[in-house]
């Protein structure tokens, strides 16, 4: 005689249910915002490279750009091609993070050491939610934050915030080994160990980790401190 589940036995199955859900849901969350970050930032790197390279065909070479302007001049004229701007907001309040980001060790970025605090030069909102911020070090090269799901958490280093160096020469420091002028990712010409050394680690800044998503092919690994 044919019998139907009891009670017991389909609160039992419906526990196993909840149970591997509850297990699995993070797992296919996570995976899913590694993708999507590996993606998005694919995107704001690539589109600010055809900007750059568009301004290389009708200016000349970098070094021959206006490194004089304000930074705002700078990307509205340079480096807006490839972009559909929303607002600038130039220094003041806008178009970036209200609480600044954080860094990967969990520190807020303007409560940083002196050699990452100050606000940016420029800050610029694009149509797709994105965030940019120009921060000029010297006539020669300048960093470029983005935030590649504006003002959405978790507002991080590593995370959702993101470097960009674009130097109009060959640039060398503890964080660069550049040979030419160019847009590289913070961290760019260090070997993979030291760009996890040196920032894209769970107790340092993340900055370097834009770098190393590159260097392994765009892919988030299972050694990013996420």
């Amino acid at each position: 005689m044919n019998r139907g589940f009891t009670l017991a036995e389909v609160l039992i199955t419906l526990g196993i249910i909840g149970v591997l859900a509850a297990l699995t849901v993070p797992i296919l969350t996570a995976k899913y915002k590694k993708v999507q970050t590996e993606n998005q930032l694919k995107k704001i790197y690539s589109t600010v490279q055809q900007s750059v390279e568009m301004a290389r065909n009708e200016y000349g070479d970098i070094s021959s750009w206006d490194w004089s302007l304000d930074s705002n001049a700078f990307f509205e004229k340079y480096l807006s091609s490839a972009f559909s701007v929303v607002e600038y907001c130039s220094n003041g309040e806008g178009c970036w993070n209200e609480d600044g980001g954080y860094l990967l060790n969990g520190i807020k970025h303007n409560e940083a050491p002196t050699y990452l605090a100050g606000g940016p030069d420029a800050k610029i909102t694009l149509a797709d939610g994105t965030y940019l911020a120009l921060k000029r070090n010297d006539n020669n090269h300048m960093h470029i934050y983005v935030d590649i799901n504006g003002n959405k958490k978790p507002n991080t280093y590593g995370r959702d915030i993101f470097v960009m160096t674009l130097t109009a020469k060959n640039f060398s420091d503890y964080a660069h080994k550049i040979k030419v002028d160019g847009l590289y990712m913070f961290g760019h010409g260090l070997t993979r160990n030291n760009v996890k050394s040196i920032g894209c680690a769970k107790n340092g800044t993340g900055f370097t980790c834009g770098e190393l998503i590159l260097i392994d092919s765009w892919k988030i690994e299972s050694d990013y401190p996420w």
